[in-house]
């Protein structure tokens, strides 16, 4: 008879990455655990600072990969302008995010803006606008 494996999903947040390793925090009893970074760099590219709903996979107490939330916001820190009228076309264009991720976004979104992202594809999603405080929009 085999002894029951331990298995678990922790929440935890991005503490820091060092380059080789990246390390990560217990949401609830503050435990660090760490992974090697080429072993999630396809993660990676979706987990921004603070990004919540990340949970560690936990194998006899020690961390063995990562479950990401299905979305992702990430907001876009380059990409080409778009041109004017082609809001109604379903053209796309590639844009860089905050984490280094490139999503094919439509030709309308801009730089500074908030996208949705399915972490399962890469896939563009949605785009978010941001409400200023005090709005009753």
């Amino acid at each position: 008879m085999l002894p029951e494996a331990d298995f678990q999903r922790r929440e935890v947040t991005l503490m820091y990455s060092d380059g080789d390793q990246v390390h990560f925090l217990d949401s609830a009893d503050y435990n660090q655990y760490t992974l090697p970074a080429a072993d999630i760099a396809e993660q990676m590219q979706y987990i921004s600072e603070g990004l919540t709903g990340i949970l560690a996979l936990i194998y006899n107490e020690e961390c063995v990969g990562l479950q990401l939330p299905v979305t992702v916001e990430l907001k876009i820190t380059q990409c080409d302008p778009g041109v004017k009228g082609n809001s109604a076309t379903s053209r796309t264009k590639p844009a860089v995010t905050e984490t280094g991720a490139i999503i094919q976004v439509p030709e309308y979104m801009k730089e500074g803006e908030t996208i949705k992202v399915d972490t399962r594809t890469g896939d563009f999603l949605d785009g978010l606008t941001d409400v200023p405080s005090g709005c009753s929009c």
